[in-house]
């Protein structure tokens, strides 16, 4: 009688299949890590966009004249004289404006909060800075006397910076390197 083989089966040893496992949990584990400094970056980028973005929404306000306001439940407006951005706090943005009082004169003394931002997994280098811009020609001031810069760092690892540029001349800027403003 005769038997018939059909071939011999193949298959992967043990070792193998450890082997190329092995392999694959390392690459897991490389582009885990990579990810990681990537989302935190990815951060960074959007907190520093969005500060810039909002001190240019005060400037734009500046010097398009936007300086009438109805404060509260009166039918009186106030006629804003500064717009403001400022913080305090590491992470948190406060914008602002200060309006004129009955002489004419701006009111140093009475400030009108707009809205107050919070900036998540990032902080600012550097607490207690502030832009202020006049209406209705959008000139500078800033915390320093002199053009400003706003470092934005990640919380989770402080290499990781953006930094917003403010100039004496109105120039608002973002970047994403270690440069200077300058």
């Amino acid at each position: 009688m005769k038997t018939f083989h059909f071939g011999e089966k193949k298959a992967f040893t043990l070792n193998e299949l450890l082997i190329v496992m092995a392999i694959a949990m390392i690459a897991i584990g490389i582009s885990l890590f990579t990810l990681k400094d990537a989302r935190q970056r990815k951060e960074v980028e959007v907190s520093t966009i969005k500060l810039a973005s909002i001190i240019k929404e005060i400037q734009n306000d500046s010097l398009v004249g936007k300086n009438q306001f109805n404060s509260g439940n009166s039918n009186k407006l106030e006629i804003a004289c500064f717009y403001g951005v400022q913080s305090d706090d590491g992470s948190i943005v406060q914008t602002y404006y200060q309006f004129k009082n009955l002489l004419g004169d701006c009111d140093y003394s009475v400030e009108k909060n707009f809205s107050t931002v919070e900036f998540k997994n990032t902080s600012f280098g550097s607490s207690g800075w502030y832009v202020s811009l006049s209406v209705p020609f959008g000139k500078v001031e800033t915390s320093t006397g002199s053009d400003l810069e706003i470092d934005v760092v990640s919380t989770i690892n402080n290499s990781i910076k953006g930094k917003v540029c403010v100039s004496t001349q109105g120039n608002i800027t973002d970047s994403y390197s270690d440069s200077n403003c300058n």
